[in-house]
């Protein structure tokens, strides 16, 4: 489990160091605060420096072309957009490895370093005039030693080297090498912006129905709708459409059911594929309903404590912050932390246990 992380010049992090991380972490404040860039970080930090990852969270944010006649794919990665500064990114955790000379057991320290590669002339649509940003290069170091990824545009003028994601073929404008990191951990980022969630959703689907594990899911996204009785793939003129049986006449597409059960789905087929892994939930609270706040906060809680997945949650909801001490009070869970997210503030992170929090939400306080 991640017990401290620490970033600087990563997105609007320009140097954050948090400790204290507990097995669920909800993150809030306001917009433009930090929340999704430390989740992203933490996602970096757990892929083991894959530079793949990238393209990953440039199609999270809702990125999808990507061509050699510009550097926004790599420039936003840095405060400000200045590269001439590296991002580090680093935790420690509590995993136990034997030291080979002292044979004693200590906690794991994770770092992450990614410095620009440069070309010495300007591309068109570059942000500096004299030198272009052509790609990023990860270093990783864990307990197995230290890796090394990259990723780079290919630099051919040409607009047929555009990559648009997913579903259009195209010769790929992107070199990542190597792709399979050592070291990571577990982790799945979830998000209700990644308009291909029931892409990747369908996949897991499959697998689980295979498996026999398809009344373990149902179990979780009945909180949506308790109607659900199945949640059923099907390929359909060649395309895959994910249909929900809720004991009407017709199946109703996953679509018609609408983006909160979507959200809860990505979310419930993560967690059943997680066992002792990371889970990011971005904006836990979109699309749903306040009314379900406490069955998602007991949901967590339960998928927590039972398969030792680690959270790391954002939310602008107050509602769902309220939702979660009551459900954390109710179910005797205090492994829980609190991170609010200042831009303006001195104290750039401000940390409430479960203890602190309780009583702010007692006092009414505002915590978002």
């Amino acid at each position: 489990m991640i017990r401290s992380i620490s970033i600087k010049n990563y997105k609007s992090l320009v140097g954050i160091d948090i400790k204290n991380l507990k097995k669920i972490n909800l993150i809030t404040g306001k917009n433009a605060g930090g929340k999704t860039s430390l989740l992203e970080a933490l996602f970096l930090l757990t892929g083991a420096g894959s530079a793949g990852l990238v393209m990953t969270l440039n199609v999270f944010r809702g990125d999808y072309v990507f061509t050699p006649q510009s550097d926004r794919i790599f420039s936003n990665f840095f405060s400000n957009g200045d590269f001439s500064k590296s991002i580090e990114i680093s935790c420690s955790t509590d995993e136990k490895y034997k030291q080979k000379r002292k044979n004693q057991e200590q906690g794991v320290i994770r770092t992450l370093s990614i410095t620009p590669i440069k070309t010495p002339h300007a591309i068109p649509g570059s942000t500096t005039s004299d030198i272009a940003l052509s790609g990023l290069k990860f270093v990783h170091n864990g307990p197995s030693g230290s890796f090394t990824s990259s990723i780079q545009m290919n630099q051919v003028q040409t607009a047929q080297m555009a990559m648009q994601l997913p579903g259009v073929q195209m010769a790929s404008p992107l070199q990542i090498s190597p792709e399979q990191p050592i070291d990571s951990i577990y982790g799945t980022f979830i998000t209700p912006y990644n308009r291909d969630a029931l892409i990747y959703a369908y996949t897991q689907l499959v697998q689980i129905t295979k498996n026999k594990r398809i009344g373990e899911l149902i179990d979780l996204v009945k909180i949506i709708d308790d109607r659900i009785i199945n949640v059923i793939p099907i390929n359909e003129n060649g395309q895959n459409i994910i249909y929900v049986d809720v004991g009407s006449q017709k199946l109703l597409p996953a679509t018609g059911i609408g983006s909160g059960f979507i959200h809860i789905l990505s979310l419930s087929l993560a967690a059943l594929d997680t066992k002792e892994g990371v889970l990011f939930v971005d904006e836990i609270e979109d699309g749903i309903h306040y009314s379900i706040f406490s069955d998602i906060a007991k949901l967590l809680i339960n998928i927590a404590q039972k398969k030792n997945i680690q959270f790391f949650v954002s939310t602008h909801s107050s509602e769902f912050l309220r939702a979660f001490n009551e459900a954390a009070t109710s179910c005797d869970f205090q492994d829980v932390e609190l991170l609010r997210l200042s831009r303006h503030s001195s104290k750039r992170v401000i940390s409430f246990d479960h203890e602190e929090m309780a009583v702010a939400m007692n006092l009414d306080g505002e915590l978002r």
